[in-house]
């Protein structure tokens, strides 16, 4: 598969980066070769990245990287189709070392900071089921109309609660995790049951949770370790429980455009295909049931679109690029059972 932007170094190279003016450049050596990368202004403060990173699903060395997004260097991984950026050589000054020792403060920020965060709040405290988020939540009910055996669903991060509403309408008995402070006030307003942490923290407490479905809807993207956390995550169900999640498609062509920070490393630290949320269900021990990937609006028009009209607009040409396979959609949803 090919990258959207050039790759910048080669297995065996050995690279620096050196500051000049408003920019860097990348030098990358190998033999009596010498080639020279402008990179972004910030990448810089980066002095050294090292030859080879390890992908987070497959645990493979992967040389690189292949290109910068927002100032950070991302590698990817051939065999799982995987774009990753390690946290650790994020540009210092950034995030990450505030997500290490508190992971939960970044967030309790987006959503004090960001707009699409603060939309996410207005959204519950008004009940509005015309979110995003609905696209992969309506995806999950039409596998699973009814509630599986008991009924039983976690939802690991959670947010301020719209799927555990909706669920909770349609009968499952609900339960949440979310780590950030401001969300969980809010989910916890409307009644709903919700652990203020990580899903670990969450497991240490609740050592046999026995759920018959766990979901995390645009939660992997976030994470250093992915697969950790689908392995947990599976543990959280019971029997032949299913796992459920959703993340942005890096075969979006725009998903590197976009300029937005939220959606940048260090907060969206994987950018993952179908091929990689594949390889990530069954490398936690679950059996793939459906990896398909949702038509979304772009984040400036990120409403449901609410007319008959409007919605074959918009389906019809889509589909047919779809079926040519010229185009893919804009996230990716990964249904799982256990084995």
């Amino acid at each position: 598969m090919m990258s959207p932007f050039p790759p910048i170094a080669a297995s065996g190279m050995q690279e620096s980066i050196q500051q000049s003016g408003a920019s860097s450049v990348l030098r990358s050596k190998t033999g009596g070769n010498v080639k020279e990368v402008l990179l972004p202004q910030n990448v810089g403060e980066l002095a050294v990245l090292p030859d080879e990173s390890y992908c987070p699903i497959c645990r493979l060395g992967v040389k690189g990287p292949r290109f910068f997004y927002g100032g950070s260097p991302l590698w990817f991984c051939d065999d799982c189709a995987l774009y990753f950026a390690p946290r650790e050589i994020s540009p210092p000054g950034s995030t990450s070392k505030q997500l290490a020792e508190k992971p939960g403060s970044l967030y309790d920020e987006l959503y004090a900071t960001s707009a699409e965060y603060q939309s996410l709040l207005r959204q519950a405290r008004r009940s509005d089921r015309r979110s995003r988020m609905a696209f992969c939540e309506e995806m999950f009910f039409r596998t699973f109309p009814q509630p599986l055996g008991a009924g039983r669903l976690l939802d690991v991060g959670c947010g301020p609660g719209h799927f555990l509403r909706f669920a909770s309408e349609r009968g499952w008995k609900v339960q949440g995790v979310e780590i950030a402070c401001s969300a969980v006030e809010v989910a916890r307003a409307f009644g709903l049951t919700v652990f203020h942490g990580s899903l670990e923290d969450f497991l240490e407490k609740n050592p046999a949770p026995n759920f018959d479905a766990a979901v995390a809807f645009e939660v992997l993207e976030h994470l250093e370790d992915p697969l950790g956390f689908l392995k947990l995550l599976a543990k959280a169900v019971a029997g032949k429980g299913v796992v459920a999640i959703s993340v942005p498609n890096a075969l979006d062509p725009f998903v590197f455009l976009d300029p937005r920070p939220e959606v940048q490393p260090p907060v969206h630290l994987q950018f993952f295909t179908r091929k990689a949320i594949h390889k990530a269900l069954e490398r936690a021990g679950l059996v793939p049931i459906m990896v398909r990937t949702n038509f979304l609006p772009r984040p400036t028009m990120r409403k449901v679109i609410r007319s008959r009209i409007q919605r074959a607009v918009w389906k019809i040409p889509l589909a047919f690029l779809r079926i040519l396979g010229l185009v893919e959609g804009h996230q990716i949803v990964g249904i799982g059972k256990r084995a």
